[in-house]
């Protein structure tokens, strides 16, 4: 076994280490999400040829100094655990390109030393007990991928717009009450996501932003869209539970990439001939993600171009799972998926179940 170079035993109720591991220094990819891991053994900083490391969804504390050898590492997973700082050795990784710190809920401030990271081009720091980002943030220009939803923040810093890179933002879940404006210097956006952060107005300036093409405002207090909107390349539009009561003319061309659930709609004059549309949009919610892939799989030229959109974007963000839990993906969920599962449809992709 000295030779092995990949290791994944997810959801194996290991607990300790095991001993026979010891000795797997060729490693390159270590997976332990779901293990019940407390305790990681020093001798984990032996593996120096790893680059991948994933231990999500464990009961860590911390990690053992020895972490600072793995020189190589790349992407390191501590997503759902119970940490109550930033393990100080990570600072000795700095190649490292992907941090999954989501879901360590004790975790109240990220240290200035996290600059240093500055290859990181994804950084989870969802779900923590953050009440502010620190300024070292702005280090890490090259970041592509940054997830900060579910904290307490009130605002985003005006260093936000040294992120020029910034591809796909989650931000949801958090009490800014406006749209931040920072947001607007983000032009290379692609993917935006303030789900249930108190927003009652789209600025005018969202359309500067040219390469959004899938925006999640779902549970907030919005009633209109401006009509700068139109020169987005929407794939899709998500405002579903907001406080709707009529679809503009604006809606009416965009609405078949949109999501409307639990708006407070009036149908009435030239709407009226786009109910039909509506409720065939509403209506295949309906329906599982699993049953549309099944679908797609047998027979592709069955789905409306309306599914085939909602298919791409749920199995990325893995919903056939969200919806048997009823909840909010979070955004470890959605690293994984992009990892383990890729989708394609009209756009190229190809679905692997």
């Amino acid at each position: 076994m000295k030779n092995l170079k990949i290791l994944n035993i997810d959801r194996n109720p290991l607990e300790n280490f095991p001993e026979s591991f010891r000795n797997l220094v060729n490693l390159r990819a270590l997976g332990l999400r779901f293990t019940n891991l407390e305790v990681l053994p020093d001798c984990i900083g032996n593996f120096k040829k790893l680059e991948i490391m994933i231990l999500g969804n464990n009961n860590l504390l911390d990690l053992p100094s020895s972490i600072k050898h793995l020189k190589k590492l790349k992407i390191l997973d501590l997503s759902e655990n119970n940490l109550t700082k930033v393990p100080k050795c990570l600072k000795y990784l700095k190649y490292l390109k992907e941090l999954d710190l989501n879901g360590n809920k004790d975790i109240k401030v990220i240290p200035d030393w996290l600059g240093v990271l500055n290859k990181i081009k994804y950084l989870g720091i969802s779900d923590l007990s953050l009440d502010f980002l620190p300024p070292c943030i702005k280090e890490l220009k090259n970041i592509t991928h940054l997830a900060i939803s579910k904290n307490n923040l009130s605002a985003l810093p005006d260093f936000f717009e040294n992120f020029q890179h910034l591809e796909m933002f989650y931000a949801y879940n958090n009490n800014f009450f406006c749209f931040p404006d920072v947001i607007r210097k983000l032009k290379k956006i692609e993917f935006l996501d303030l789900d249930g952060t108190y927003i009652s107005e789209i600025p005018d300036w969202i359309g500067e932003l040219i390469h959004l093409k899938e925006l999640c405002l779902e549970n907030n207090l919005i009633k209109s869209l401006p009509k700068s909107i139109e020169n987005l390349p929407l794939k899709l539009l998500d405002l579903s539970n907001n406080n709707f009561r009529t679809l503009s003319n604006i809606l009416q061309k965009i609405i078949s990439i949109s999501s409307f659930k639990d708006n407070k709609l009036v149908e009435k004059g030239q709407e009226l001939a786009n109910r039909k549309k509506f409720e065939e949009l509403i209506d295949f919610y309906k329906r599982t993600s699993l049953e549309l892939a099944i679908q797609y799989n047998h027979e592709p030229a069955s789905l409306t171009d309306n599914e085939k959109i909602r298919l791409e974007w749920e199995a990325m963000i893995l919903e056939l799972r969200i919806i048997e839990m009823n909840s909010k993906p979070t955004d470890s969920l959605v690293s994984a998926i992009r990892k383990r599962l890729v989708v394609e449809l009209s756009t190229g992709y190809k679905i692997m179940m």
